[in-house]
């Protein structure tokens, strides 16, 4: 009994370890695709206004 309480533990620890993980590589690919487009934005409006 011990076992199998100790083994579900260790998958949940798992599990929530793996989820967190996700989670932040998801923030950080989403605060890098902002950053970005933030970066074009800036340049395309950059570049217009040297065309003007």
């Amino acid at each position: 009994m011990g076992k199998k309480i100790s083994s579900q533990y260790l998958k949940d620890e798992i599990v929530q370890a793996i989820k967190q993980d996700i989670g932040q590589n998801l923030k950080n690919e989403i605060l890098q695709a902002v950053r970005e487009e933030n970066f074009n934005n800036f340049n395309v409006t950059k570049n217009n206004t040297r065309l003007n």
